[in-house]
Order: structure tokens, then C-alpha cells, then sequence
């Protein structure tokens, strides 16, 4: 579960197990079958932002990055987002700090080829030199750690799905001049932002393939991996690339 390539499915499932285990408990408290009748009813809260996730995840992915929980192209994440769909942001938050901090122990960034870094969602300084960050998250605010970089790109992306091919293309092609320090961040770093430095490393010579650049990037970043609607995503970027040079 946690250093294998995870899928949206098993992470659809996750959450609709969540969620069905907060709908039983919560009827079954109304029920009089357990306790806590004055409190328990207040899981069918979290049960349905689980159950919403857990179709996103499914999918539908645009059910939760463009009409529930929405961030901005700033990487804001609205206060009343952040309200309503607290127990859910708090659960993924604390999944990816036991995950990051306790299972994991990896290094924040790592520089995978001259000039671009693959990173986990920024808790401490950026290198030095970075002029673009790239924010794949959907499911954290943009970090205070990426405030001081101007050049800012947000491309709201669930976890373990394979970000929009109409996103990446323009700020590959923006992003492809070799004297562009990049830094592009996922949840952990392993497949969102790397998919996308993988397509960078190809398009300034770096790697002849996709796949190449993820041999090379594993080398330095074990953990690095994505599915295979991830590969389908890149060459399509990179033929759309191609086609507008």
C-alpha cells in the first residue's frame, strides 16, 4: 500500500469503505443497535464526502476538482471548500503525513535531471534557483514554502489519476526552455509530477522516451511510478508538443 503503484480504484474503494462504514454506523447508532444516538448521526457527514471522493475516484474526476472541492489557479482552497469538506481533507491529510513522515522517510525533492526537481507536496525551502513550480494537488492549498516563485502553474489532479493532457500541453511548451529551473510537486512525488517532468526530460533531450526518463528518474527516485493511463497521457503531450513547435 505504500511503496507499490497505487490505483484510483483501490483508492475509490478505500474511500467508499469509509464511507459505507460511516453510513452503517451512523443508522445503526439511530437504530439503537449502539451508542452515542446524539453524536453518531454526524457521521453521515464524513460518509458522503467519502462516497462523493470514492466516484470521483471511480470515474469522475471532475465531479471533485471542479465542482466540489475547487482550487483556484492560485492554489488557494476556498474557506467554505475547506468547511465543508473538512473531515475528508483531514482524513487524506493525515494518511499522507503517516504515509510521508513515518512509512516513507524520503526526501522532499530530488533533482532528476539538470534543472528540473520532483518533489512531494513542499513542507520545507525550495532549492535554490527554482523559477516555475508545477502543483498537482487538488487536495492541498498551495505551500508557503512555493509563495516567493512567481511563476506558479496549478493543474488540479486527483491522486493517482493522470493529469489533463489540455493542462499539460501549454506549460510543457512554456516550460521546455532548458534555462527553466522547475519544480513540479505532487501528494508524495511519485506519480502526478513526475509523469510530467518525464515529458519535460524528453521534450529538452534528456531522455529519447517516457519510459527512459522514468528509468533515469528511478535511479534517483526509487519510489517514482504511475500507471499506465499515465504513459497514454504523455505521449499524447508530447505529440501535441510536436505538432505546435
Amino acid at each position: 500500500l505504500f511503496r507499490v503503484v497505487m490505483k484510483s480504484s483501490q483508492l475509490s474503494l478505500l474511500w467508499g469503505t469509509i464511507g459505507v462504514t460511516c453510513f452503517v454506523l451512523a443508522a445503526s447508532s439511530q437504530a439503537g443497535y449502539i451508542g452515542g444516538r446524539e453524536l453518531m448521526p454526524l457521521l453521515y457527514w464524513p460518509g458522503t464526502l467519502n462516497s462523493l471522493a470514492s466516484i470521483s475516484y471511480a470515474g469522475a474526476p471532475t465531479l471533485m476538482t471542479r465542482w466540489l472541492v475547487k482550487k483556484g489557479p492560485d492554489g488557494k482552497l476556498s474557506p467554505i471548500d475547506c468547511a465543508i469538506f473538512f473531515p475528508w481533507l483531514v482524513q487524506v491529510w493525515l494518511f499522507w503525513f503517516v504515509r510521508t513522515f513515518v512509512l516513507l522517510r524520503e526526501e522532499q525533492h530530488q533533482l532528476v535531471a539538470p534543472g528540473l526537481y520532483v518533489s512531494r507536496y513542499p513542507t520545507a525551502a525550495l532549492p535554490d534557483g527554482v523559477s516555475a513550480v508545477v502543483d498537482f494537488t487538488v487536495e492541498f492549498p498551495r505551500s508557503m514554502h512555493t509563495l516567493p516563485i512567481q511563476e506558479y502553474f496549478c493543474v488540479q489532479t486527483l491522486d493517482c489519476m493522470a493529469p489533463s493532457v489540455e493542462a499539460m500541453v501549454p506549460i510543457a511548451l512554456k516550460l521546455q526552455a532548458k534555462e527553466q529551473v522547475v519544480f513540479a510537486h505532487c501528494a508524495n512525488g511519485h506519480g502526478r509530477s513526475a509523469i510530467f517532468i518525464a515529458i519535460l526530460m524528453v521534450l529538452r533531450g534528456h531522455a529519447s522516451s517516457v519510459s527512459e526518463a522514468r528509468e533515469k528518474m528511478c535511479k534517483i527516485r526509487p519510489s517514482i511510478g504511475w500507471p499506465a493511463s499515465f504513459d497514454v497521457a504523455a505521449h499524447e503531450v508530447l505529440r501535441l508538443a510536436k505538432l505546435t513547435e
